[in-house]
Formats: structure tokens, C-alpha cells, sequence
């Protein structure tokens, strides 16, 4: 077993407390106990069972599992193929989520926890990581895959907005009121590409453009937010294979 505690960290929406990994054995049980924070597990593998408030919940890989403030649970590995999970505890306003919700078992994308249990393994987990996995449940849960993918659009039509501009990935995921590690993941998510490749990706087809309708290299450079025309020639040429003047040659 892997456990981390975070320390005095005060985040007035979600303040992580701890995280941990195990390898449960068979038929392993924890509890009865009572909790005065919120505890989320994501099963990495196998599967196993919660008793809580008198009703009994079957959690398989893939799921995460939601115990509230001032309940009684148990939960217990199963027998023939015992789980093997990742968990955070936590408090702050953003709990209030999974205190109202009657949904005990959730779906999740798992990058973020498998992230984590990578982080433990190092003793070196991060406490914003868990904060950006905490915020994408909630928004996941909230708004479905119409609220992920409206604001994958928005970070996207931003940057086709402002790519001269001498933006990054934490600007852009400011402007939109996102952490920028659930920013990130959602927008690859969606696009299939992290935000920092879209925006090199769509700076560099604007300099194509430029190039063509006879703009200098330099001009381009500083037009499509490059202020370093070294750095503008290397990254043209690796996208395209030929240096921005030869473009400027083939038009």
C-alpha cells in the first residue's frame, strides 16, 4: 500500500487531504468506519463491493466509488478478482457535489488516476493533479460530454483568435476559468492533440499562408506570435520539411 498525506494545504474549492494506492488481496474488507471528508476510490483493476446507508454497490475497473462526510461503509475486495484502486480524500466547497448527488458509482476517464498512482510511486503526488481529477468528475458528471466538448471548442476557437498573441496553456485555461491540467486533458480528450500542439499546429498554418501571399520570413515569424525567428525556421521545417523561404519559392 501507498499512502501520501498533503499537509496544511487551505484551497478554499477543494482542499486534498491524502492519496493512495493498494493492491488489495482477496476478500480484503476496510471498515465499518466514519469519515468527516469526502473519499473518492478508482478502481484500476478487478472489482469489489460497498455497503453504505443499508444499500449494497457492485464497483468494477474503470469506476470510482463516492463515500460522503458522517456515513457508515464498508467496502470489501472480491474474492475471485480483488480490486486494485487509487484514492483521494478531500474537503472544500466543491464536496458539496458529491454530498448532494445520489449517484454512489460514477464513470471516469482514469488518465488522471493512473497519473497519480505513477506520482505515489515516486512518493511525489501532487496536490493540483488531484484537484484537476476532482474538477473533471464534477464536470463530467455536471454537464456530460456536451459541457467537455463545449469547452474544448472554446479553447480552440480562442486560440484561432489569438494565435499571434504570446499565450499558453495556463493563459488559456485562465481565461476560461479551468485548471490547467483538466484544461489540458479534456481538450486532448476531444481533439485528440494536447492545446500546446494545436496552437503550434495552427500558428504554423497561418505562417504558410503568410509565406505564400509573399509576407517575409521575419514578418511571418512575428505575425503568427514567434519572437524568436530561429526558433519559427525549426519548428516550420520540422512540420513541413522545407525551410519557410523554400515556401515562398514555391508559390
Amino acid at each position: 500500500m501507498l499512502e501520501y498525506m498533503f499537509g496544511s494545504i487551505e484551497y478554499k474549492d477543494i482542499c486534498p487531504l491524502f492519496s493512495g494506492y493498494e493492491k488489495c488481496l482477496s476478500g480484503k474488507s476496510f471498515g465499518p468506519a466514519i469519515r468527516d471528508y469526502c473519499l473518492i476510490h478508482y478502481i484500476i483493476s478487478g472489482k469489489g463491493r460497498l455497503e453504505c446507508e443499508g444499500e449494497n454497490y457492485e464497483i468494477k475497473a474503470g469506476e470510482i466509488f463516492v463515500i460522503k462526510p458522517s456515513e457508515l461503509t464498508v467496502y470489501t475486495a472480491d474474492k475471485n478478482e480483488p480490486w486494485e484502486y487509487v484514492w483521494i480524500g478531500f474537503t472544500g466547497d466543491a464536496s458539496k457535489f458529491f454530498c448532494k448527488t445520489e449517484a454512489r458509482v460514477l464513470p471516469v476517464r482514469g488518465g488522471g488516476f493512473v497519473e497519480l498512482y505513477n506520482q505515489l510511486c515516486q512518493n511525489r503526488p501532487n496536490p493540483e493533479l488531484c484537484i484537476s481529477i476532482i474538477f473533471e468528475i464534477i464536470s463530467e458528471n455536471q454537464a456530460g460530454h456536451s459541457g467537455s466538448l463545449k469547452y474544448a471548442s472554446k479553447i480552440a476557437d480562442y486560440i484561432e483568435c489569438n494565435y499571434m498573441r504570446d499565450i499558453s496553456v495556463m493563459s488559456i485555461a485562465k481565461m476560461i476559468n479551468l485548471d490547467s491540467r483538466y484544461a489540458s486533458r479534456l481538450f486532448k480528450a476531444e481533439y485528440g492533440m494536447p492545446i500546446g500542439n494545436y496552437l503550434m499546429s495552427c500558428r504554423l498554418k497561418k505562417a504558410k499562408a503568410f509565406l505564400k501571399d509573399g509576407y517575409s520570413v521575419s514578418q511571418t515569424a512575428k505575425m503568427c506570435g514567434y519572437n524568436d525567428v530561429f526558433n519559427f525556421l525549426k519548428m516550420f521545417k520540422k512540420r513541413y520539411g522545407i525551410s519557410p523561404s523554400g515556401i515562398k519559392k514555391l508559390k
